[in-house]
């Protein structure tokens, strides 16, 4: 017992230490968007500023939003129309907003504009013109009436039996 008690000890201690065998070396491609684009929330409200954060290797690229609105330099990126934007190790961080409800694709251009980021799509919703909330559910009221009248009769019942009862013990008593 001892002896193959050893023996997979032995085994297992054999199998821990023997050297894996090579594994398959995985091809190294260059990543073809070294950068990242990061929103806020990717639904937003048209005229209200939502934060960009853009993370990649040091260096300066473009910021660019666009969409159906966002022509003749309307999208406003930390208060100007067009953003260069310099990312450090740290990434960096721009408050845009855009003007009109509709779709926009955010991403980071080279100088010669091609995109070299992943592409963020943001929906913009108009802002709400205020009003009434509409009243949604129903009432329930009605329901409350019935269980107050269901309980009330139970209890009136529940009373008459009782008292029929004792009324019927006095008289077998007195006979």
């Amino acid at each position: 017992m001892l002896r193959r008690l050893i023996s997979a000890a032995g085994i297992a201690l054999a199998v821990l230490v023997a050297p894996a065998g090579t594994a398959a070396a995985d091809i190294y491609t260059p990543d073809p968007e070294p950068y990242t684009v990061f929103v806020s929330s990717s639904t937003i409200t048209a005229g209200t500023p939502f934060s960009v954060l853009a993370t990649g290797p040091d260096g300066q690229v473009f910021l660019t939003v666009s969409g159906a609105a966002a022509a003749d330099g309307a999208v406003e990126i930390a208060g100007v129309t067009t953003e260069t934007i310099v990312v450090d190790a740290d990434g960096t961080t721009r408050s845009v907003t855009v003007p009109a409800a509709g779709t926009y694709q955010v991403y980071v251009t080279d100088a010669a504009g091609n995109v070299i980021s992943n592409v963020a799509t943001i929906t913009a919703v108009a802002a709400a013109t205020g009003g009434v909330l509409p009243v949604t559910g129903a009432s329930s009221t009605p329901y409350l009436v019935l269980a107050g009248a269901l309980l009330l009769a139970g209890v009136t019942a529940l009373v008459a039996i009782r008292a029929r009862a004792r009324g019927r013990r006095t008289e077998s008593t007195a006979v």
